[in-house]
């Protein structure tokens, strides 16, 4: 159980550090929040069909970035579980 538990962590920390690295920031986030900012201020003028079509494209790229936040979240928790799991063997 604490093996695989590490293991879980050490690959979600890896994610972290890869996830708040340079590279994933400038080539991966910053553009997606640029895009996500213009289909923000563009919703509201466009038609309606357009306005849906640019609706999902954005929530789309909010699930990715949700899903960038729970890797956070997950790590924290892993941690948690194997702290508390190493405190019921003492």
């Amino acid at each position: 159980m604490n093996s695989k538990l590490k293991q879980e962590i050490e690959d979600l920390t890896s994610l972290k550090f890869f996830i708040e690295g340079r590279e994933f920031q400038e080539y991966f986030c910053k553009p997606l929040r640029a895009k996500q900012d213009e289909l923000r201020l563009s919703f509201f003028s466009d038609s309606l069909k357009d306005a849906w079509k640019k609706g999902g494209k954005y929530q789309g790229i909010e699930e990715f970035f949700d899903i960038l936040k729970q890797v956070n979240v997950d790590l924290t928790n892993k941690r948690d579980e194997l702290e508390s799991s190493e405190e019921d063997k003492l």
